[in-house]
């Protein structure tokens, strides 16, 4: 265990109030936005993934990304909310140097726990939506073996890359996590290089990705030129370039930021790309079933702002 001294209580200015207000206020929205959206897809949900006979990867990848991204935003969300501590406490520790109390010492290794945990769930996270990610652009590619190849060999690159990166930011960041009495929450003392690292090979990934969607809408023959748009826009465009765009946004917020805003945007992002991806999946699976009850073998289609299923009898 971390030892936890004085260093380790944050007596935060008025400008990292603003910043921990606007986390725990957007941790809180992007929390909201999942739940809800768990509402209104339940029923999808039930359908077309638990009443599935077999447990495949594409079930696993939806329950392991909809549950387990859901208990660690409500985690999230309870941490930024305040950690409940004794008002006496607080009062103790926000107008003067008193010795640390043991009540104090655990509400400090509770957030070195907590950046602990939302690591590794993170990490998770994003194994799950770029796994998926990596199995559809294989079959947009008609299940290629150059594409599968290429596929593979980027994620194994930049996974190995994140998780070397993210032995190296648990270890930082446990070094930095401090209590703030004031909130009632967690804060970092500075910021992690490693963490932009994570973010920046994500990002990578999503744009070589993104590259390879658009090189196969344009292999594709066409008669005009607006026909290579409705192709990348078939292979499900408005997911991979909302998810490239999320990214982007955690990766520009880790370095323009300071260490009171590394959280800022991350969970709202978290919670956003898990909504997407849910839904891809759900999209893609109510696709196969109407192709299956209509007994269809053409190409089958899907966009990200409607639910249909068209049918070719050949060719583009």
């Amino acid at each position: 265990m971390q030892n936890v001294t004085s260093e380790s209580v944050s007596i935060p200015s008025y400008a990292v109030v603003h910043s921990l207000l606007a986390t725990k206020y957007l941790a809180g929205s992007g929390l909201i936005c999942v739940l809800w959206d768990h509402v209104l897809t339940f029923k999808d949900e039930v359908q077309y993934i638990w009443l599935r006979k077999q447990l495949d990867l594409v079930k696993i990848i939806f329950l392991m990304n909809r549950y387990s991204n859901e208990a660690s935003l409500i985690y999230a969300a309870y941490i930024f909310a305040g950690l409940h501590g004794p008002e006496q406490l607080n009062q103790q520790v926000r107008y003067s140097s008193m010795p640390l109390t043991s009540e104090l010492t655990v509400y400090m290794q509770s957030c070195v726990n907590f950046v602990t945990v939302i690591a590794v769930f993170a990490v998770i996270s994003i194994s799950t939506a770029n796994v998926f990610m990596t199995l559809r652009h294989y079959v947009i590619w008609d299940r290629r073996r150059t594409a599968m190849i290429a596929l593979w060999i980027a994620f194994a690159i930049s996974y190995t890359i994140i998780l070397v990166l993210f032995i190296l930011t648990v270890l930082d960041v446990r070094k930095h996590a401090l209590y703030s009495p004031i909130l009632d929450t967690c804060t970092l003392s500075r910021k992690s290089y490693t963490l932009m690292g994570i973010w920046a090979c994500m990002f990578a990934f999503d744009v070589f990705t993104l590259i390879l969607a658009i090189t196969n809408a344009l292999e594709r023959p066409y008669r005009h030129h607006v026909d290579v748009i409705i192709n990348f826009k078939r292979d499900g465009a408005a997911f991979f370039l909302a998810l490239t765009s999320l990214r982007l946004m955690n990766l520009a917020f880790s370095i323009w930021m300071g260490p009171e805003d590394t959280f800022l945007v991350s969970f709202f992002v978290w919670g956003m790309i898990s909504l997407t991806l849910s839904r891809l999946i759900l999209r893609v699976e109510h696709i196969r079933a109407q192709t299956s009850q209509t007994g269809g073998t053409g190409v089958h289609l899907f966009e990200m702002d409607q639910w249909r299923v068209e049918r070719y009898d050949g060719g583009y």
